[in-house]
Parts: C-alpha cells; sequence; structure tokens
C-alpha cells in the first residue's frame, strides 16, 4: 500500500479534485457526491476526514484528509493509479462509497496471497469500530481502506475481485 505526506492545505500540491464534467457517467447518479468523495471519522478521533478522488497530471489517486485539533490536517495518499493520458472531462477510473461501522465479509489484506472470494457468509469477517473507505472500479475490483488504531495507519482489505 502506497502511503505518501504532503501540505495540509486544500489539496496537495500538484493534486487537484476531478471536475464534474468527468463525474457524469449514469451510474454516479447514485450518489450526491458522484462516488468521487466521501466525508467520515475514519479515525476515530471524533473530526470529520475526507476521502476523495485527486488527480495529477499522470495519475488518479484515493488521498484522505485527516482533520484533528490536536495536530494539524494532514493528506495521505492511500492509493494511486498511473494514468497515461489524463484528459480533463475523462471519467475517473476508480470510485469512492463510505462504508458503516459493522461487521464486513473480505477476501483478503492488501498482503495476502491467498483470497478468499466465495460465498460471503464463509469469507473472514471485520469488525469496523469507525465509517471506513470503499474503494471501487464499477463491475470489477473492490476494497475497503480502514484505519487502524494498533497500527496508526490504514489497512485495506480486498472485497471482490
Amino acid at each position: 500500500m502506497l502511503v505518501a505526506l504532503a501540505g495540509s492545505g486544500d489539496s496537495p500540491d500538484g493534486w487537484q479534485p476531478v471536475p464534474a464534467a468527468a463525474l457524469q457517467e449514469q451510474w454516479r447518479d447514485g450518489s450526491s457526491q458522484r462516488f468521487a468523495r466521501v466525508a467520515g471519522d475514519f479515525d476515530g478521533d471524533g473530526e470529520e476526514d475526507l476521502a476523495i478522488l485527486l488527480r495529477s497530471s499522470r495519475s488518479e489517486a484515493l488521498w484522505v484528509r485527516l482533520s484533528g485539533t490536536k495536530a494539524p490536517a494532514r493528506w495521505l495518499m492511500l492509493d494511486e493509479v498511473p494514468l497515461p493520458h489524463i484528459i480533463g472531462e475523462q471519467p475517473p477510473v476508480m470510485a469512492l462509497d463510505r462504508v458503516a461501522p459493522g461487521v464486513v465479509a473480505y477476501a483478503c489484506f492488501d498482503s495476502d496471497t491467498d483470497c478468499n472470494s466465495g460465498l460471503e457468509r464463509q469469507r473472514p469477517k471485520l469488525v469496523l469500530k469507525f465509517p471506513a473507505i470503499e474503494y471501487f472500479r464499477m463491475g470489477s475490483s473492490s476494497s475497503i481502506f480502514f484505519w487502524s488504531n494498533s497500527r496508526k495507519k490504514f489497512l485495506r482489505v480486498w472485497t471482490s475481485d
């Protein structure tokens, strides 16, 4: 998992939100944020955080802005998808949604080599204490990034291939 730190401004240096014109695919109508951003207290500190798809000149990435009153807000890159050419209105490759706290069946952790993508009732379960971030490609793979208090970082589990 790629994790990078950047400045604490409106967006990390060199990165911009995906333009609204690129978020017009009909399936995105199912989200008021067009599946390009979600908010929640992802790290359990009582402050609302933001997960957002951002673009640079060469890639698209999932960034999280962790807010806090004890420390300055900071940006974390959780995943990056290199793209050979990004055209302003090109739809994003990935999408985001919010996962509520609770029990989630998953196939494997990011570092595992063997995944169980069988029936949901037969898969391992994860208990989410805080909201998490579903990161998916429509009609394809899906994963969840969740905060680990013991490791003080986001971990990733795959929920489908």
